[in-house]
């Protein structure tokens, strides 16, 4: 009969104790918390767009340094050692996050200089055409007073339109049914000649009007043939004919009543149009 005491069996109690410390002698070290903060903070950084785009190479240092610390505690199991390598993961996502801003504000810095640039240089030619139409307008202006001081023996009428320079000459003694110019009157035309020749680039439209007497088809035709009389003179003179056309518009657009003989005069009229430079010219 077996008898059963309180007493502890004490080689029985020494066995579990040593099995208890080699258990634990045999368990897995807790991670460094250093090593959990920087696996944290890289994991947070890699949601930020703004590093992947604006600091691409600083955050891929802060990744490698998460990775060396890792390793390191894996291999070596070193609290001391993997939390100075976690901080410098840490310290590495810090800097890649202030290149990331410093980089976006020079990008947005950047952006807003090439706007100003952009708006400066947009002021400038706005300034610039400006300045060059007023300058037309004014050479329009003084070229426009001095035809009409040169031609005054024609008693033409040099005005600045929305075309060029109009030049209507109403005193051109074309006989009743003709289209010819007298030779005196011819040699009077010679400022216009000039004028054409120093403006090699302007083209011009030379249109021929009558009076409303006579039939409408023939006062057309009339027109016409006087406008090209003036056409072919500057020809003959070396204005290129490729600048010029004649057109012919008859009774149409009068400047003053057909009821009176002096009326009928200002009618029967040639306008030249020195068109504005660039001008392709008119169609019939």
């Amino acid at each position: 009969m077996t008898i059963l005491t309180d007493r502890p069996n004490a080689p029985l109690v020494a066995l579990l104790l040593g099995a208890l410390l080699g258990l634990s002698a045999c368990a897995t070290p807790e991670e460094p918390p250093s090593l959990t903060a920087a696996r944290a903070a890289v994991s947070d950084a890699g949601r930020d767009p703004r590093l992947a785009d604006y600091a691409p190479s600083e955050f891929e240092r802060a990744q490698a340094s998460l990775r060396k610390a890792e390793e390191y505690w894996r291999e070596e199991e070193d609290p001391e050692g993997t939390s100075h390598l976690a901080y410098l993961a840490e310290q590495r996502v810090r800097i890649a996050r202030a290149a990331a801003a410093r980089n976006l504000t020079e990008q947005k810095a950047a952006k807003l200089e090439d706007e100003r640039q952009r708006l400066l240089a947009e002021v400038e030619s706005r300034l610039r055409t400006q300045w060059e139409a007023d300058r037309r307008v004014r050479d329009e202006a003084a070229n426009a007073a001095r035809l009409q001081s040169e031609l005054g023996a024609l008693g033409a009428r040099v005005e600045p339109s929305g075309r060029g320079l109009t030049l209507t000459l109403t005193n051109l003694p074309f006989a009743t049914g003709s289209s010819e110019l007298a030779a005196n009157i011819k040699e009077k035309l010679h400022p216009l000649v000039e004028f054409l020749r120093a403006h090699r680039e302007r083209r011009v439209v030379i249109e021929g009007y009558t009076d409303n007497r006579g039939p409408q088809a023939y006062n057309q035709q009339l027109s016409r043939r006087r406008a090209e009389t003036v056409l072919r003179y500057l020809a003959i003179n070396g204005v290129a004919v490729t600048r010029m056309r004649a057109v012919g518009y008859g009774a149409q657009h009068p400047i003053a009543s057909n009821d009176t003989s002096r009326g009928r005069q200002q009618n029967r009229r040639v306008e030249v149009v020195i068109l504005k430079e660039g001008a392709a010219g008119a169609s019939d």
